[in-house]
């Protein structure tokens, strides 16, 4: 039980490096497409914006993560 969960914490600590990793590279980009954002809707005020849409499949179509899968009932 231990060691799963210390592999479970690893694996966690992984993920979390990989999303700081993410954040630092892509500040300029997220910072320029807000300060555009802004500018839109001050020179633009009465304009409807449509909220985006995600470019990924719906969930448990393609690459769901196998942990998120129900196990199945044994017969």
């Amino acid at each position: 039980m231990e060691a799963k969960a210390t592999n479970i914490a690893g694996m966690l600590a992984e993920a979390k490096e990989t999303r700081r990793e993410w954040e630092a590279l892509t500040v300029p980009t997220r910072r320029v497409a807000i300060a555009a954002d802004l500018e839109l809707r001050r020179r633009y005020p009465d304009r409807v914006i449509a909220p985006l849409r995600s470019a990924e499949p719906p969930a448990g179509v393609v690459g769901e993560p196998a942990w998120s899968v129900p196990p199945r009932s044994e017969v």
